[in-house]
């Protein structure tokens, strides 16, 4: 152990969101001071699985850098996040950045913490009560349980990355909101909603009696209940629906308040006191409580996409050991563990299982008769120990048929239909049974890990209720490293897309805009200019200027451009440019369409190495690279002199020239203003713009 005591802390951490300067996918940043750990060779000094396994292995000596990278991505593994990037580099006194990527933000954040608190502690002996499995429990683990519905959200995303739509994540505590696509192309998804999802159909399914009542006028078989006030009346409403009766009160979902089989009028005053001081309102639902098995049907826009059968917890007789005894037994099953996925919870020794087995007539010392089945809990389904089993291969076209028309009448496009009958593969209709509840923000976990059978993703579906196939999700992206040039290009192209009628968001080095009004925002922390463009629903297209600093410290946050726009420039280092190039280069889509300058050095190479279409400009039609690229079937435009005027020609691929502009042009036009106009007209052409409007801007803009 070293005898400093320096420790190992976090000095900076940035988010980087869609492709940048280290990694075509979203990473965080960190800059670490190294303190007095230094290059440590006491590996073995960490616990097997916190070293990761792309740490160094071996007797080598080991930089601190290495065991952080590895420990942040081992970590984010661990929460089953699929990230692979992880890079770090020496800044020099003391102080090193790592690179590592990721799909939650705030879980690499987390993780970083952790990373730093573990090494300190094992090497440095800093707070010895620290625990590396409490710290993930607490932080990790609890951050995503704490989340709301944590596991659908990231199906969704993933479905989303896999259609290629763009995904965006705000950070804490506004990350339960999914943001996907782009400009007028935006949607969310929260909370088991869509922005397609109907409000009104939401806080229908929410009061249970207008939902029966909706339902029952269409013939759609429903409990026969009523809504009380006082216990009194519950207790009256139980006695002339019949016993047995479930209460439950009119406006909680996820079976809160809810208290089922109820078979005196004691235990329906006792669940009228409960439900209302759960609700916080005196109005409660007493229905007829009717048998058999509880199945909860998904739907996503009238399909079908999963069906569960929620069992309640129990145990079975085998007419030696005790209730007792086998209640421990059915805790030890590893399914239960809080870290397992299936959420199985524990069967406690509580007041609710005393009043369960009392009136089941047993104890919990009775010894139950071989395969005698006594009922644990109330209410069915993981949170209560019971399990959760894939039916949905099982389930009758009438009941699909039911759940559907139920939906439909509540105008719900993502629902949970809860239906109870003796056995989902016959048909309600002909066999009984009836709908419980219709639930506007259905759980995704039942499907996601049922205690038995394949796990259901429910992802594409809701993905595509979003994004039908064929569906735009993204406006089009022109992307700008032209340096002096940029800002100009970006002004005009801008001016010619809005006389065309489009609503256009754009970016330069000074400022954001939209129809050219300018955005402002008084917290520059959480600002960024092209996020603001792409997540306004107004724009139609996105012209953006990309700079070092965008690669290098933000991210581009868009994954894909239809014009990328690159000469190189007098006014930043080489370097700069390249790194911001080559970041571009990665977004090009391939059917999109690349502006290069003939007289730009990486020019040669690009023309070798890219297969998205490219357009040359120059100010000489002779130039050897740009007469070269027409000839071999390229398309360029050049500032060309002809019979004693200045013209500008789109050359196409079998050197046919079409004029853009044919009448003089000011004889005193700079060769650096002649590259302004010929790389906007070039972007003009990619986009599609007329070459009527384009000589146009070209003869105002000279």
């Amino acid at each position: 152990m070293n005898e400093s005591k320096e420790p190992l802390r976090l000095v900076d951490v940035r988010r980087l969101n869609g492709p940048n300067a280290w990694s075509q996918t979203s990473v965080a940043r960190f800059t670490v001071a190294a303190g007095s750990l230094g290059n440590i060779k006491e590996r073995e000094l960490l616990p097997p699985g916190q070293h990761g396994e792309n740490a160094p292995q071996g007797d080598a000596s080991v930089p601190v850098e290495q065991l952080f990278i590895a420990l942040v991505q081992e970590i984010q593994q661990s929460a089953g996040h699929d990230v692979k990037v992880a890079l770090c580099w020496s800044s020099g006194d003391g102080i090193f950045d790592a690179v590592v990527e990721y799909e939650d933000y705030a879980i690499a954040t987390a993780a970083a913490d952790i990373a730093v608190e573990t090494l300190n502690h094992h090497f440095l002996g800093e707070d010895p009560d620290f625990d590396f499995a409490a710290a993930y429990a607490a932080r990790i683990r609890g951050y995503m349980t704490r989340r709301t519905e944590p596991e659908g959200r990231d199906l969704v995303i993933r479905a989303a990355r896999r259609r290629g739509v763009p995904v965006r994540i705000d950070d804490p505590p506004f990350d339960d909101i999914v943001e996907l696509g782009t400009g007028r192309y935006l949607r969310r998804f929260w909370r088991c909603r869509a922005s397609s999802t109907s409000l009104l159909g939401g806080r229908t399914a929410e009061q249970k009696p207008l939902t029966n009542h909706i339902l029952r006028q269409r013939g759609i078989p429903v409990p026969n209940g009523q809504v009380v006030r006082s216990a009194r009346r519950a207790v009256s409403a139980a006695a002339e629906i019949g016993y047995p009766v479930i209460v439950k009160p009119v406006s909680l979902t996820g079976g809160w308040g809810v208290a089922p089989n109820l078979s005196d009028a004691e235990s329906v005053r006792d669940a009228y006191a409960a439900a209302t001081a759960r609700s916080g309102r005196n109005a409660v639902l007493v229905e007829a409580f009717l048998p058999g098995k509880e199945f909860r049907v998904f739907l996503v826009d009238g399909q079908l996409v999963g069906v569960i059968e929620r069992v309640h917890s129990h145990v079975v007789g085998n007419g030696r050991s005790t209730v007792r005894q086998l209640i421990d037994e059915a805790n030890a099953d590893p399914r239960r563990h809080p870290e397992h996925p299936s959420r199985l919870a524990y069967t406690e020794f509580d007041e609710e299982l005393d009043s369960m087995l009392a009136s089941q007539d047993v104890t919990l010392d009775s010894v139950l008769p071989a395969d005698s089945v006594i009922r644990l809990r109330m209410m069915s389904g993981p949170r209560y120990g019971g399990f959760s089993i894939n039916r949905t291969e099982d389930i009758h076209p009438d009941n699909v048929l039911l759940a559907r028309m139920a939906a439909e009448a509540i105008n719900l496009d993502i629902c949970g239909i809860d239906l109870i009958t003796e056995d989902i593969a016959k048909s309600i209709w002909e066999h009984g049974g009836a709908i419980l509840e219709v639930n506007s923000s259905p759980s995704f976990l039942l499907h996601i890990n049922p205690t038995d059978g394949d796990p259901i993703d429910m992802g594409p579906a809701v993905v595509d209720l979003i994004y039908p196939e064929d569906a735009p999700f993204r406006v089009p992206v022109v992307a700008l490293a032209a340096g002096m040039h940029s800002a100009f290009v970006a002004q005009r192209l801008s001016r010619m897309l809005e006389r065309e009628g489009q609503t256009v968001g754009m970016v330069t080095s000074s400022q954001a805009s939209v129809s050219g009004r300018v955005l402002t925002s008084l917290d520059r922390q959480h600002y960024h200019p092209i996020r603001a463009i792409l997540s306004n629903p107004f724009v139609e297209y996105a012209i953006l200027e990309v700079t070092t600093e965008d690669v290098e410290e933000s991210g581009v946050e868009f994954e894909s451009a239809d014009v990328v726009v690159l000469a190189a420039s007098d006014d930043r280092p080489t370097g700069d440019w390249r790194d911001v190039a080559e970041v571009l280069l990665s977004t090009l889509a391939s059917d999109g369409t690349l502006v290069l300058d003939a007289d730009d050095p990486r020019c040669p190479s690009l023309l070798t190495t890219q297969s998205a279409e490219i357009l040359l400009v120059s100010v000489d039609r002779d130039h050897p690279v740009f007469a070269a690229h027409c000839a071999a079937g390229g398309r360029g435009i050049v500032w060309h002199a002809d019979d004693g005027m200045d013209v500008v020609l789109l050359v196409n691929g079998d050197d046919t020239p079409a004029p853009i502009l044919t009448f003089p042009l000011p004889c005193d036009v700079d060769d650096s203003t002649k590259r302004s106009l010929l790389l906007m007209a070039a972007t003009a052409v990619a986009v599609g713009v007329s070459l009527e409007a384009i000589g146009e801007e070209i003869t105002e803009a000279s």
